[in-house]
């Protein structure tokens, strides 16, 4: 059975037919004499379909969906890019929902299954649907891109992310710019152009129009007069005036803004959104602001690539009280560059004269050592596992203290915020 517009139906021989001829450049398979399974005795009316494999199979389904079943008056709204997505994708979410029907993808639901979930998710009377396409290899934005026929895109940011898929940046922007060869004729891409390896993507010509984002001169949609604090960032906006996000980092002032900008194009007010963004709560894991008595824990655990790394940094430089303590974990998919970026934000991290280091994983541990070999009397304890580094802050935190935890996924790290929060509050039951 297949559900379409929120009604279950059985699939004609011309419907499956049909999704079998939805093109999308990848070889399709004929759902044509497909086999119905045994159902001894059980309840007929649901008939299987076997196909040979099933991811693509979910693909071909949410191309069809998206073409033949999803509404011409939705506007369906594909975010691409090193950093950034899902945060850009809630915070639009966020401004959108207020005044519209509509839903965005679940979570980080970016690849070739999330993407088809997402569409799958359609109703007949949404006015929006966000999907976020993300990419580990080149060919996948294209795909994924094709699929979802989006009648707006978002590129919200460059950044060493999959290295050990893309090789550099350029082949990352270039991978990330394809998003636009796939956006409705007549639709809109919104990119963020402070990447030089995208702004020279900008030269190839494009079916959509491009409206450009971002500090760098002579962007369409420019901002200025960025200040920031642990508990915000504070921009202005040409065309819509001063903007607050309640999220550290001028990288999120640019986020903020390609949301407005969509929001825009969707017929949302300026004063409107801005009023918006102050009820706007980051997920966890993503720079969201964890207070325990006097002690307060920048929970950003979700993921970590260089970039992503380096702004958490700038971000934590704001803090004006009590000691700077930074928990770093492994960034993963590197590639060959994985040593050097390691060491250069551990220098970065140096540099910015934090009072404490604490690396999890083999990566950090040997650039921490290499960069304290250089000369360096800042405070480094390395631990095996999130652990062993929950184990090491939980003995060393003191009061006042603003600790920013960040690494890739896999390292789990969100287990240290758990366990600082359930000690710490024991420690106050007890006092």
């Amino acid at each position: 059975m297949w559900r379409f517009g929120g009604k279950l139906a059985r699939p004609s021989l011309a419907e499956t037919n049909a999704i079998s001829a939805v093109p999308d450049g990848r070889e399709w398979y004929d759902f044509e004499g497909a086999s119905s399974l045994e159902t001894d005795g059980r309840d007929d009316s649901i008939v299987p379909l076997v196909v040979d494999n099933t991811i693509t199979a979910l693909g071909r389904l949410a191309a069809y969906y998206r073409r033949e079943v999803v509404s011409p008056t939705t506007e369906v709204i594909a975010i691409t890019g090193s950093n950034g997505k899902t945060t850009t994708k809630l915070m639009l979410h966020h401004l959108l929902s207020a005044s519209f029907p509509g839903r965005c993808a679940p979570r980080s639901f970016n690849n070739e299954i999330g993407v088809p979930l997402t569409l799958l998710s359609a109703e007949p009377d949404d006015r929006y649907l966000i999907v976020e396409i993300g990419s580990s290899a080149p060919g996948e934005v294209a795909h994924l891109g094709q699929m979802a026929a989006p009648t707006i895109g978002v590129i919200t940011s460059i950044g060493e992310a999959h290295l050990s898929g893309f090789g550099d940046l350029t082949t990352i922007a270039a991978e990330k710019a394809s998003l636009m060869d796939h956006i409705a004729s007549g639709g809109l891409c919104v990119v963020n152009i402070e990447s030089d390896e995208l702004t020279n993507q900008m030269g190839t010509p494009r079916g959509c129009e491009v409206w450009t984002v971002g500090r760098t001169p002579g962007s369409k949609f420019a901002l200025a007069e960025v200040e920031g604090s642990l508990s915000g960032t504070t921009f202005s906006l040409s065309g819509f005036g001063r903007v607050h996000v309640p999220l550290p980092g001028s990288h999120h002032a640019v986020n903020a803004a390609a949301a407005m900008v969509v929001a825009q194009r969707l017929g949302l007010l300026g004063e409107d959104m801005i009023r918006r963004f102050h009820s706007f709560v980051p997920p966890a894991g993503r720079a969201r602001i964890v207070r325990i008595g006097d002690i307060t824990l920048m929970d950003d655990t979700y993921n970590a690539n260089p970039a992503s790394v380096e702004a958490a940094i700038e971000s934590l430089l704001l803090a004006d009280t009590g000691r700077r303590v930074f928990v770093l974990g492994d960034m993963l998919e590197l590639g060959d560059a994985s040593a050097r970026l390691h060491r250069r934000v551990v220098r970065r991290i140096v540099d910015a004269k934090f009072d404490l280091l604490i690396t999890v994983g083999r990566k950090t541990r040997q650039a921490a050592g290499e960069v304290k070999n250089e000369g360096t009397l800042m405070m480094m304890v390395a631990c095996e596992d999130s652990e062993s580094a929950g184990e090491a802050l939980d003995s060393l935190l003191q009061s006042g203290d603003t600790v920013w935890i960040k690494a890739s996924r896999e390292l789990q790290l969100e287990r240290i915020v758990e366990r600082i929060r359930s000690s710490y509050g024991e420690r106050v039951a007890m006092a």
